[in-house]
């Protein structure tokens, strides 16, 4: 809607929805209203936007003290500019079009510049020196939760591990928005430290976030549930975890729900504080088909070789094992802190998986989704990718090609 402008973009939806009252429509018929609807090229809009793979990056760069946005990509851009001072005060706003020429700001020369501080385009943002050390230093100052989210996902998007810690130690304390702690601690935990981090730095990176995620005592409810969920996950003190399970509480009095709770069980049974019977106990006090799906998790999640080499039976030599019931077992199986103990099983995962994915597409997209959830070493990586240059069902097949391509180590 921003590319078009919201006047054309409505006539053209107004003027769709009236031709095809009570009938069925194709996108060509909705491409139509809106061509006719706008100047623009609507159609070669949709031709980069909906039929072309890939992703653009909106760069900004400095001649002189003058920002200049370029793009990399093939796609037309539409989108807010905002520039900021150093200590990140608004100094204005302006809605831009970005295309193969390079737009250039002097009116803000010196300035931090934000491109779409809106949220009105899909691409990657690359910030200039000043912009991103302004940002990475005062990211939760800005009052807009939206510039704040943009920001979030540019600071932490390519940069060193050490830099991304010290980023979520500065600034995830501060983060006022409940949405945002979660995104940022699961861009971490699912970009970072299953991905990116070599296995003997992990352990180091978990205590960081496990730091940043201190309850504060003047936090709301909501807050404080986003950072308890991120404190059970990184946290290496089953002590504070074995309090909070007694207590049915967290140390500043946060109820336990049943999502925290089973995060609290999941973490506390994988670093070998909960046995079986503890956990069928909290199965039973659950009660519900997600309280067994998070005992499955905790049972499979045991530091032991009995507990993983029972939730890799389960998961490989049961025909009739659910959607449900494997995603738990593969979530408790592929523990970020027990690498070495479930190494012999990344190799098997490769050779067992294709077999598994023929079950049908939901099951295949579970079997891509139990990828093994920690960085793999180059042998490991080319094992997954020697297994793709076999006949794979399509679902497993994206899955991993889309695991090795997030890992720096695309699909040869």
């Amino acid at each position: 809607m921003t590319w078009l402008g919201a006047t054309d973009f409505l006539a053209g939806v107004n003027a769709h929805l009236s031709r095809h009252r009570f009938a069925n429509a194709t996108l060509e018929d909705l491409l139509s209203a809106l061509d006719a609807a706008s100047p623009r090229d609507v159609r070669g809009w949709a031709q980069v936007w909906l039929r072309q793979s890939g992703h653009d990056t909106i760069r900004v760069s400095r001649v002189g003290d003058v920002p200049v946005l370029t793009r990399d990509g093939v796609r037309p851009h539409r989108f807010t500019v905002t520039a900021y001072s150093t200590s990140l005060e608004p100094v204005g706003s302006r809605l831009v079009d970005l295309a193969d020429e390079p737009l250039q700001l002097p009116e803000w020369a010196g300035l931090v510049v934000v491109p779409n501080s809106g949220g009105e385009t899909f691409a990657r943002i690359e910030l200039d020196a000043l912009s991103y050390n302004s940002i990475t230093h005062a990211l939760t100052a800005l009052p807009d939760p939206l510039t704040r989210a943009v920001l979030w996902a540019t600071a932490l998007d390519r940069v060193p591990p050490a830099a991304h810690l010290e980023l979520l130690t500065r600034q995830l304390p501060l983060e006022s928005s409940p949405t945002l702690v979660t995104a940022a601690l699961d861009r971490t935990r699912n970009d970072l430290v299953r991905r990116v981090l070599p296995p003997s730095q992990v352990a180091a990176a978990l205590e960081t976030v496990a730091a940043a995620c201190t309850l504060p005592s003047d936090t709301d409810e909501q807050r404080a549930v986003a950072l308890a969920r991120g404190l059970a996950w990184a946290t290496s003190d089953a002590t504070l975890l074995r309090r909070w399970l007694d207590a049915d509480a967290t140390d500043r009095g946060l109820a336990l729900d049943p999502q925290l709770r089973w995060a609290v069980v999941h973490r506390l049974a994988e670093l070998g504080g909960l046995e079986a019977p503890e956990i069928e106990t909290e199965r039973l006090r659950d009660g519900t088909a997600e309280g067994d799906l998070g005992a499955v998790t905790a049972l499979a999640a045991r530091p032991t070789a009995e507990a993983k080499s029972a939730a890799w039976a389960a998961m490989t030599e049961d025909p009739n094992v659910s959607v449900h019931r494997f995603r738990a077992l593969a979530a408790g199986l592929w523990s970020l802190s027990q690498r070495e103990l479930v190494a012999p099983y990344i190799a098997a995962y490769v050779a067992v998986a294709p077999t598994l994915a023929r079950r049908g597409s939901a099951f295949a997209a579970a079997v891509g989704r139990a990828f093994p959830a920690f960085p793999l070493t180059v042998e490991e990586l080319e094992l997954v990718s020697e297994a793709l240059r076999a006949d794979l069902p399509a679902v497993l097949r994206r899955h991993w090609e889309d695991e090795l391509d997030d890992r720096g180590h695309p699909p040869r």
